[in-house]
């Protein structure tokens, strides 16, 4: 990967969060295949960003992931319902967060194009819209501030019609009955950790903080690197609200890949400032 491009803050500190994770389950005796998948899923989404910065931005590529994004949470509404609930898709033996894989690359993308155009608005209503329909309220709440965060840097008066949209979406989406039941290892890791020493959990949260805020240290664009950092850090603050998914220290490989993916487009190089071709 091309030097600088990746901030070693992110590979570090998501490791670290794995790790710690790790600790905790192992402490309450939830077998190692739990929390081996986050290493797994790890190290597929970097060989992923690796693969993405061997190419060049364009306006057509960008529109291209914010699209093929957009597709794959919609196909969401289709994969494997819990109690009603529609989050995930099914590859083979594996269960897939389909927000928490497209979104990062999705919100990445978005933010990267010099404004908002007709493709870009429609894949952030369509997400915005099935995130409400899975229902997923802390990924609507994540995406939602991201979007928020790219606009209001970029898009004017249109990204203030866009936030009271979005805010209005993530309303309902908390509004929504959410009948799914806590699974230790994956929404109360801080818990476990906390059972374990509080320094423990303690020390999983700061590394989660430092991966969210690994996104501003990046040399890409500014719009794109704050709104990365504030869909990770939301996503990663869902347990304050919710039983909601904890990103990498609790189980699950999406996030994994998915944060990696977003690394990976901010490492696409660079479109100028004022592109003169689509």
């Amino acid at each position: 990967m091309p030097v600088g491009r990746t901030p070693a803050q992110f590979a570090i500190a998501s490791l670290l969060a794995i790790a710690l994770g790790a600790v905790a389950m192992n402490g309450h005796d939830i077998p190692p295949s739990r929390w081996i998948i986050n290493l797994v899923g790890w190290a597929i989404g970097g060989s992923l960003a690796f693969g993405l910065t061997r190419f060049n931005a364009t306006q057509t590529k960008l529109r291209v992931i914010a699209v093929a994004g957009a597709m794959l949470v919609a196909a969401s509404l289709t994969g494997p319902a819990q109690s009603g609930v529609h989050r995930w898709l099914a590859i083979g033996p594996l269960t897939i967060n389909a927000a928490a894989l497209a979104l990062p690359a999705v919100v990445a993308a978005i933010a990267c194009l010099p404004k908002a155009d007709l493709v870009g608005l429609g894949s952030i209503g369509a997400i915005a819209l099935v995130l409400v329909l899975q229902p997923d309220a802390s990924q609507s709440l994540a995406f939602s501030a991201a979007i928020m965060v790219a606009a209001c840097w970029r898009d004017g008066r249109r990204g203030a019609w866009l936030a009271a949209v979005l805010s209005c979406l993530t309303a309902v989406a908390f509004l929504r009955s959410d009948p799914l039941q806590p699974v230790a290892e994956v929404e109360q890791i801080f818990t476990l950790g906390w059972q374990i020493s509080p320094l423990l959990a303690i020390a999983m949260a700061a590394a989660l903080t430092a991966t969210a805020a690994s996104y501003l240290s990046h040399s890409g664009r500014p719009s794109a690197t704050r709104a990365l950092a504030a869909y990770a850090a939301l996503a990663m603050l869902a347990p304050l609200y919710g039983w909601f998914p904890v990103p990498l220290a609790g189980s699950g490989m999406s996030f994994a890949i998915g944060l990696w993916l977003g690394v990976g487009v901010l490492g696409l190089m660079p479109l100028p400032e004022n592109p003169k071709s689509v």
